[in-house]
């Protein structure tokens, strides 16, 4: 069995009657998709370990061309029971999905995301929420070369309108959780 390696889950969805079809960020492959035959079943032991906002290491039996999961080990868990950490998190990895290629391994974008996905679990508040990510995502942007202009690193929303402006992929509208409202400063 190939080991991919350990990869972050970023989304999931039904492939058929019994498979997922998963999207992950591994360090050394990037991001690819895999898709975990038999996982729906009630009885698959995949099952618990293939949920979003989690940590996994992967083994690939024969990939083709295409990765197909054979196991998957939990790792870490960043899901919080928080909506607000869910929000945060959510947004972090639209910003990551639109900044990174398949198939192209980025390890300093994964560690960056690996780190602030940790912080975020443990969120307490809708303001340190907002300057965390407003870390974190001014921190991916240096990850992946990208000079933010000093006056808008200072509020949320002109981040993500920058981001948004310089995407190679489209990054949708700004989430509603990241309304005007003042954030504590970190930068």
């Amino acid at each position: 069995m190939n080991e991919v390696g350990n990869a972050l889950i970023f989304r999931r969805k039904a492939y058929d009657d019994s498979a997922l079809l998963l999207e992950l960020f591994s360090e050394s492959y990037g991001r690819i998709s895999a898709v975990a035959r038999g996982a729906q079943k009630s009885t698959s032991k995949l099952r618990s370990h293939l949920e979003p906002f989690r940590l996994v290491r992967v083994f690939i039996p024969h990939p083709r061309g295409r990765f197909i999961i054979g196991e998957a080990i939990t790792i870490e868990n960043f899901c919080s029971f928080s909506t607000e950490s869910i929000l945060y998190q959510s947004a972090l990895i639209l910003v990551c999905e639109s900044y990174t290629p398949f198939h192209t391994p980025l390890p300093e974008i994964y560690r960056v995301m690996r780190r602030h996905l940790s912080l975020m679990k443990q969120i307490s508040s809708q303001k340190i929420g907002k300057s965390m990510l407003m870390t974190a995502l001014l921190e991916l942007a240096s990850s992946v070369g990208m000079d933010v202009p000093e006056e808008t690193k200072y509020s949320i929303i002109a981040i993500w309108k920058f981001l948004q402006w310089n995407a190679p992929v489209p990054l949708p509208p700004i989430p509603l959780v990241l309304d005007a409202t003042p954030v504590i400063s970190v930068v």
